[in-house]
């Protein structure tokens, strides 16, 4: 069971960074769009806001079911950080 949480720790991982690589890609087109186009970026970036939320859900409940205490404090570590990054790029577009 160990081993299936971690794997599920790093896919979510894979995922969470992948949303950030994207999520940067729509601010960088933001700021080149016009307002029409503006919208829909902004909707894609909630989505992917949202979907971030989800993994970090995940993410915790995964963490709490972890045993050994090195797992769960390094992928505590990666959580906290990437819900930092995340609160970032909220307050960055300003949900």
């Amino acid at each position: 069971m160990g081993i299936d949480l971690i794997s599920a720790l790093k896919d979510t991982e894979n995922s969470f960074t992948k949303k950030i690589t994207l999520i940067e890609k729509y601010i960088k087109e933001f700021s080149l769009s016009n307002s029409s186009n503006q919208q829909k970026i902004l909707s894609k970036i909630k989505l992917e806001l949202d979907s971030m939320k989800a993994d970090l859900k995940l993410m915790k409940t995964d963490i709490m079911s972890l045993v050994q205490e090195d797992n769960k404090s390094s992928f505590q570590e990666k959580y906290c950080s990437f819900k930092s990054i995340k609160d970032q790029i909220e307050n960055k577009i300003n949900i």
